[in-house]
Protein backbone atom coordinates (compact mmCIF):
# COMPACT_ATOMS: atom_id res chain seq x y z
CA UNK A 1 0.00 0.00 0.00
CA UNK A 2 2.91 2.33 0.71
CA UNK A 3 3.94 2.16 -2.96
CA UNK A 4 0.65 2.25 -4.78
CA UNK A 5 -1.43 5.08 -6.24
CA UNK A 6 -4.47 5.44 -3.93
CA UNK A 7 -6.66 5.59 -7.03
CA UNK A 8 -5.83 1.93 -7.66
CA UNK A 9 -7.57 0.94 -4.41
CA UNK A 10 -11.26 1.00 -3.53
CA UNK A 11 -13.74 -0.36 -1.00
CA UNK A 12 -15.95 -3.39 -1.57
CA UNK A 13 -19.68 -2.85 -2.04
CA UNK A 14 -20.31 -3.44 1.67
CA UNK A 15 -17.51 -0.97 2.62
CA UNK A 16 -15.81 -3.69 4.70
CA UNK A 17 -12.80 -4.65 2.53
CA UNK A 18 -10.02 -2.89 0.63
CA UNK A 19 -10.13 -4.12 -2.97
CA UNK A 20 -8.55 -3.19 -6.28
CA UNK A 21 -10.30 -0.39 -8.16
CA UNK A 22 -11.84 -1.05 -11.56
CA UNK A 23 -14.36 -3.72 -10.66
CA UNK A 24 -13.98 -7.46 -10.22
CA UNK A 25 -14.15 -7.33 -6.42
CA UNK A 26 -10.51 -8.50 -6.16
CA UNK A 27 -9.10 -8.28 -2.64
CA UNK A 28 -6.05 -6.00 -2.48
CA UNK A 29 -2.96 -7.75 -1.13
CA UNK A 30 -0.73 -5.75 1.18
CA UNK A 31 3.01 -6.39 1.45
CA UNK A 32 4.92 -5.36 4.58
CA UNK A 33 8.57 -6.16 5.25
CA UNK A 34 10.39 -6.29 8.55
CA UNK A 35 11.85 -8.51 11.27
CA UNK A 36 9.96 -11.46 12.73
CA UNK A 37 9.30 -11.35 16.48
CA UNK A 38 7.26 -14.57 16.43
CA UNK A 39 6.00 -17.02 13.83
CA UNK A 40 3.23 -19.46 14.78
CA UNK A 41 1.97 -20.63 11.39
CA UNK A 42 2.91 -24.30 11.24
CA UNK A 43 2.47 -24.70 15.01
CA UNK A 44 -0.55 -22.61 16.02
CA UNK A 45 -0.53 -20.15 18.92
CA UNK A 46 -3.07 -20.47 21.75
CA UNK A 47 -4.48 -17.16 22.98
CA UNK A 48 -6.84 -16.24 25.82
CA UNK A 49 -10.10 -14.64 24.71
CA UNK A 50 -11.84 -11.70 26.39
CA UNK A 51 -14.29 -14.01 28.16
CA UNK A 52 -11.49 -16.07 29.70
CA UNK A 53 -11.64 -18.92 27.22
CA UNK A 54 -8.92 -19.86 24.76
CA UNK A 55 -8.60 -20.14 21.00
CA UNK A 56 -5.88 -21.05 18.53
CA UNK A 57 -4.64 -18.90 15.67
CA UNK A 58 -1.88 -18.86 13.10
CA UNK A 59 0.13 -15.64 13.11
CA UNK A 60 3.28 -13.78 12.16
CA UNK A 61 4.30 -10.97 14.51
CA UNK A 62 6.35 -8.44 12.59
CA UNK A 63 8.45 -5.43 13.55
CA UNK A 64 8.12 -3.45 10.31
CA UNK A 65 10.17 -0.53 9.02
CA UNK A 66 8.77 2.59 10.72
CA UNK A 67 8.37 4.76 7.62
CA UNK A 68 6.71 1.99 5.64
CA UNK A 69 4.34 1.27 8.52
CA UNK A 70 3.33 4.94 8.75
CA UNK A 71 2.60 5.07 5.03
CA UNK A 72 0.69 1.80 5.12
CA UNK A 73 -1.57 2.79 8.01
CA UNK A 74 -2.14 6.19 6.40
CA UNK A 75 -3.50 4.40 3.34
CA UNK A 76 -5.79 2.30 5.54
CA UNK A 77 -7.14 5.48 7.10
CA UNK A 78 -7.57 7.15 3.74
CA UNK A 79 -9.63 4.27 2.37
CA UNK A 80 -11.51 3.20 5.50
CA UNK A 81 -12.24 6.70 6.80
CA UNK A 82 -10.37 7.10 10.08
CA UNK A 83 -7.70 9.57 11.16
CA UNK A 84 -6.26 8.30 14.45
CA UNK A 85 -4.74 4.97 15.43
CA UNK A 86 -3.77 4.14 19.00
CA UNK A 87 -1.73 0.96 18.74
CA UNK A 88 0.79 -1.35 20.32
CA UNK A 89 4.33 -1.11 18.98
CA UNK A 90 4.40 -4.75 17.85
CA UNK A 91 2.52 -5.57 14.67
CA UNK A 92 1.58 -9.01 13.56
CA UNK A 93 -0.16 -10.86 10.81
CA UNK A 94 -2.81 -13.47 11.34
CA UNK A 95 -5.90 -15.12 10.00
CA UNK A 96 -7.68 -13.96 13.14
CA UNK A 97 -9.14 -10.61 14.36
CA UNK A 98 -7.10 -7.51 15.09
CA UNK A 99 -8.45 -4.15 16.37
CA UNK A 100 -11.17 -1.64 17.18
CA UNK A 101 -12.04 1.22 14.87
CA UNK A 102 -14.55 4.03 14.79
CA UNK A 103 -14.74 6.66 12.03
CA UNK A 104 -14.00 10.22 13.21
CA UNK A 105 -13.15 9.02 16.70
CA UNK A 106 -10.19 7.59 18.56
CA UNK A 107 -9.20 4.30 17.13
CA UNK A 108 -7.73 1.51 19.22
CA UNK A 109 -5.64 -0.90 17.21
CA UNK A 110 -3.27 -3.85 17.72
CA UNK A 111 -2.83 -4.75 14.08
CA UNK A 112 -2.22 -8.39 13.29
CA UNK A 113 -0.15 -7.98 10.18
CA UNK A 114 1.25 -5.18 7.85
CA UNK A 115 1.20 -3.30 3.73
CA UNK A 116 -0.48 -3.07 0.26
CA UNK A 117 1.07 -3.13 -3.20
CA UNK A 118 -0.26 -5.86 -5.47
CA UNK A 119 -3.48 -7.83 -6.00
CA UNK A 120 -2.95 -11.32 -7.34
CA UNK A 121 -6.24 -12.88 -8.44
CA UNK A 122 -7.81 -15.58 -6.34
CA UNK A 123 -6.84 -14.60 -2.78
CA UNK A 124 -9.71 -15.01 -0.31
CA UNK A 125 -10.44 -12.40 2.34
CA UNK A 126 -8.89 -14.70 4.91
CA UNK A 127 -7.64 -18.26 5.11
CA UNK A 128 -9.38 -20.90 7.19
CA UNK A 129 -7.61 -22.18 10.30
CA UNK A 130 -7.06 -25.59 8.73
CA UNK A 131 -5.81 -24.12 5.45
CA UNK A 132 -2.04 -24.07 4.95
CA UNK A 133 -0.49 -20.59 4.99
CA UNK A 134 2.59 -20.72 2.73
CA UNK A 135 5.95 -19.60 4.08
CA UNK A 136 7.99 -19.17 0.89
CA UNK A 137 11.80 -19.28 0.84
CA UNK A 138 12.94 -16.28 -1.18
CA UNK A 139 16.62 -16.33 -0.20
CA UNK A 140 19.41 -16.04 -2.75
CA UNK A 141 21.01 -19.21 -1.43
CA UNK A 142 18.04 -21.26 -2.60
CA UNK A 143 18.37 -20.38 -6.28
CA UNK A 144 17.32 -17.00 -7.67
CA UNK A 145 16.39 -14.53 -4.90
CA UNK A 146 12.91 -13.07 -4.67
CA UNK A 147 13.12 -9.57 -6.19
CA UNK A 148 9.49 -8.34 -5.83
CA UNK A 149 9.15 -8.18 -9.60
CA UNK A 150 5.84 -8.72 -11.39
CA UNK A 151 7.17 -12.07 -12.60
CA UNK A 152 8.09 -13.15 -9.06
CA UNK A 153 4.61 -12.34 -7.76
CA UNK A 154 2.92 -13.97 -10.75
CA UNK A 155 4.81 -17.20 -9.98
CA UNK A 156 4.70 -16.92 -6.20
CA UNK A 157 2.94 -20.26 -5.72
CA UNK A 158 5.85 -21.97 -7.51
CA UNK A 159 8.47 -20.77 -5.01
CA UNK A 160 9.83 -23.40 -2.58
CA UNK A 161 8.45 -23.47 0.95
CA UNK A 162 10.78 -22.91 3.89
CA UNK A 163 11.84 -26.38 5.12
CA UNK A 164 9.17 -27.89 2.87
CA UNK A 165 6.42 -26.25 4.89
CA UNK A 166 7.25 -28.24 8.02
CA UNK A 167 8.72 -25.47 10.20
CA UNK A 168 7.94 -21.94 11.31
CA UNK A 169 10.29 -19.11 10.33
CA UNK A 170 13.08 -18.33 12.85
CA UNK A 171 12.79 -15.33 15.17
CA UNK A 172 14.71 -12.28 13.87
CA UNK A 173 14.38 -13.43 10.24
CA UNK A 174 13.77 -10.75 7.60
CA UNK A 175 10.51 -11.34 5.77
CA UNK A 176 7.84 -9.78 3.58
CA UNK A 177 4.29 -10.56 4.70
CA UNK A 178 1.24 -10.59 2.42
CA UNK A 179 -2.21 -9.83 3.83
CA UNK A 180 -5.69 -8.47 3.18
CA UNK A 181 -7.43 -5.66 5.12
CA UNK A 182 -11.03 -5.72 6.30
CA UNK A 183 -13.42 -4.57 9.02
CA UNK A 184 -15.65 -6.63 11.29
CA UNK A 185 -18.11 -5.68 14.02
CA UNK A 186 -17.25 -6.56 17.62
CA UNK A 187 -19.03 -7.03 19.91
CA UNK A 188 -21.76 -8.16 17.52
CA UNK A 189 -24.54 -5.58 17.43
CA UNK A 190 -22.34 -2.82 18.89
CA UNK A 191 -21.73 -1.08 15.55
CA UNK A 192 -18.09 -0.79 16.61
CA UNK A 193 -15.77 -1.72 13.75
CA UNK A 194 -12.57 -3.65 14.33
CA UNK A 195 -9.70 -3.70 11.84
CA UNK A 196 -8.43 -7.10 10.71
CA UNK A 197 -5.25 -7.73 8.74
CA UNK A 198 -5.54 -11.28 7.44
CA UNK A 199 -2.40 -13.33 6.83
CA UNK A 200 -2.10 -14.77 3.30
CA UNK A 201 1.59 -15.70 2.98
CA UNK A 202 5.12 -14.78 4.06
CA UNK A 203 8.33 -14.64 2.04
CA UNK A 204 11.61 -15.35 3.84
CA UNK A 205 14.35 -12.92 2.77
CA UNK A 206 17.11 -13.75 5.26
CA UNK A 207 17.79 -15.42 8.60
CA UNK A 208 20.07 -14.44 11.54
CA UNK A 209 23.72 -15.42 11.32
CA UNK A 210 24.22 -18.73 13.08
CA UNK A 211 23.85 -22.48 12.48
CA UNK A 212 22.41 -23.40 9.03
CA UNK A 213 18.61 -23.29 8.88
Amino acid sequence: MARIDPKQLALSADKRRIVMAGGGDINAIGIMSGRISACDVVNAYTSVSRDGGSYSLRRVILSPWAQELCRETSMWGLKLGFKTIISKTAYSGSSAPSTPKKPRSRFSMSVKKPSITAAPDGYPLSRGFDEAIPLYDGRAGRGSPFTFSDADFANLSQWPLYKKGQADLPVDSMVAVGYTVSLYEWPVGSKDDQLSTNLQFAILLGIPVGPPA
